[in-house]
């Protein structure tokens, strides 16, 4: 049981350790359309009139991250074949126990600027993606009940373990975008300026799963003859009955975003958003287990990972895992709606031959909050500090440093630009610093994008 358990955390920890915004690639190129799908106001081609995203490069991006367990601890598991479950225990999050993982790829993006009157554009975008995200979040309840047990701590008493949050799809995207100029400054004079955008996405998913909040109460028996069980869950998920299809569409759903981007002089903008507005919707080939009620289970383990003596399983557990299973139905998930503010502050305008404008100095700060927990967010609020600083008109490069989200300690992440001609090129990440102080390290991301301009 203690190896099961090892190799779930690990395979669970592993395989999210690829930080969940990619804000890197939104302080490269702010305004292009792969940046600009957290921040709808900020799509914007400037003497540009057409923006295409190549395939694959264009935009694609892998994060995830944990609140339990950091790479320093998966190194030590793995070189010695043993989880230190007190060292597990002692170092996790103590309010919420958070994994999460997901990606994207931009498969096509093209966007355009069209002139409105002759001060004014109106910037439009197509994009076609594919998403896959998930998210666990468990109380802290649950982890100290696994590492003590329920034989010293919780004899006579009731473990609360809920609420317990899963979700994750793959889905299809199709995003249409529109932004343009409301009024004065568009952050290139003095004075007062105001932008807006809005987004619809629309989408189609192979596959999800979603439970929302599960109940599970533990009540061990003074003497640890017996428990109780108090069990209040729904988990539905969509079943493949022959093998996985990326063609096959088992669910749908609709998605909005909305923006404003504030200017004050030439040097200062706030950009507010809320994207991800929206829910998936699934009908095909839909499962549910389902569990409500109250269940005495005798003779029951009474020490964990924790170590220390026990009592053998000996009576019917039956009623452990008994649930409820129902075929067919339909069961919806949110989104993942999210808010975005981030002031920017930009120093020392500069202007190439051919007429772009650039800053040589660029500072963001950025605080972003989930609505809800599901899939690709959280709300465990994230915080990011970000430098970009050009070197010239080709190249710009710059640091970030974060905390909060999916990740239990601190982020920090580096990113590169560069620009020639009708070619942008970036690559960038919001979390390498557990590849350089792996006590710190609780996640990895990558990002990449891809731009031609004419």
């Amino acid at each position: 049981m203690r190896t099961f358990i090892l190799i779930i955390t690990l395979g669970g920890v592993i395989f999210s350790a690829v930080a969940q915004y990619n804000l890197s690639s939104s302080c490269l190129y702010h305004h292009d359309v792969y940046a600009s799908r957290l921040m709808p106001s900020q799509l914007n081609l400037g003497t540009k009139n057409v923006q295409i995203s190549l395939p694959g490069l264009g935009g694609s991006y892998l994060y995830a991250g944990n609140t339990i367990i950091g790479f320093s601890q998966i190194a030590n598991t793995v070189s010695s074949n043993s989880l230190d479950m007190k060292d597990l225990y002692e170092n996790a999050d103590k309010k919420r126990l958070i994994m999460g993982l997901g990606g994207e790829l931009l498969v096509l993006g093209i966007a355009a600027q069209i002139p409105i009157t002759q001060e004014r554009k109106l910037n439009l975008s197509y994009s076609a993606s594919q998403r896959a995200a998930a998210y666990l979040e468990l109380p802290n309840s649950a982890l100290e009940f696994i590492y003590k047990g329920n034989g010293t701590e919780f004899r006579g008493k009731t473990a609360n373990l809920g609420k317990i949050t899963l979700s994750g799809s793959v889905f299809a995207q199709h995003a249409v975008q529109l932004a343009m100029p409301i009024f004065g400054n568009d952050g290139t004079s003095y004075g007062i300026g105001l932008r807006a955008g809005i987004g619809l996405k629309i989408l189609s998913s192979q596959g999800g799963v979603y439970m929302k909040n599960a109940k599970i109460d533990v009540y061990t028996e003074q003497n640890g003859n017996y428990i109780v069980l108090d069990r209040d869950f729904s988990l539905s998920y969509t079943d493949f009955p022959n093998q996985f299809n990326i063609q096959r569409r088992q669910g749908r759903g609709i998605g909005f975003d909305i923006g404003t981007t504030l200017y004050y002089g030439e040097h200062l903008e706030f950009v507010s958003a809320v994207t991800d507005i929206g829910r998936l919707s699934f009908n095909q080939n839909v499962v549910t287990f389902s569990r409500t009620g109250v269940d005495t289970v005798r003779g029951v383990i009474t020490s964990f990972l924790g170590g220390g003596s026990g009592v053998d399983i000996n009576a019917t557990t039956q009623n452990l895992i008994e649930v409820n299973e129902q075929r067919g139905g339909t069961f919806r998930m949110p989104l993942g709606a999210r808010l975005l503010l981030q002031p920017q502050y930009k120093i020392h305008r500069k202007t190439t031959l051919k007429g772009r404008e650039y800053y040589k100095r660029r500072i963001f700060l950025t605080y972003m909050q989930g609505l809800q927990n599901s899939i690709s967010t959280t709300t465990r609020p994230y915080f990011n500090f970000a430098y970009n600083h050009a070197f010239g008109s080709a190249f710009n490069a710059g640091l970030s440093i974060g905390y909060g989200g999916i990740n239990r300690t601190i982020t920090s992440g580096l990113f590169v630009g560069v620009t020639s001609g009708t070619f942008k090129f970036g690559l960038g990440s919001d979390n390498l610093i557990g590849l350089v102080v792996p006590s710190l390290g609780t996640g990895v991301d990558i990002g990449a994008n891809l731009i031609l301009a004419f």
